[in-house]
């Protein structure tokens, strides 16, 4: 029998938790680490526009915030409503302008984070900004 390191058997948790969602492998190791709170990969740091420790707490908050309607959940309720924000965090991938309205949906407290990742600046999605010389 071969033994799982630590990190394996992490990400095979959160892997069984979203089995049959259509999201990249990317997300899942992503959305592990962040469940987790281990620290980020550099891919992942530049994929979600991880900038700053303000950032991955917000994102972080986005995951595991409880209902902003303020409903109490069960442990079935839980899982349906992390799946759902995995899916929409996995459709903001890449997207500054997504992943700070995921955040300011489901962790509003973090609102004044905004996030910009370098898929944004080559889509054209941001300017960046001269400096006078």
């Amino acid at each position: 029998m071969t033994e799982l390191s630590s990190d394996e058997l992490l990400n095979l948790t959160v892997k069984r938790m979203l089995v049959g969602l259509a999201v990249r492998p990317l997300t899942q190791h992503f959305v592990s680490r962040l469940l987790w709170d281990l620290p980020l990969t550099p891919p992942q740091l530049v994929d979600f526009g991880i900038d700053s420790k303000d950032h991955y707490r917000a994102l972080r908050a986005a995951l595991i915030n409880d209902d902003p309607n303020g409903g109490a959940q069960d442990q079935a309720g839980y899982k349906r409503e992390l799946r759902k924000r995995v899916v929409e965090l996995d459709k903001a991938y890449g997207h500054g302008p997504k992943l700070t309205a995921l955040v300011k949906k489901y962790a509003p407290e973090y609102g004044a984070v905004v996030f910009t990742t370098s898929w944004d600046v080559l889509a054209g999605r941001v300017i960046e900004e001269k400096s006078a010389v």
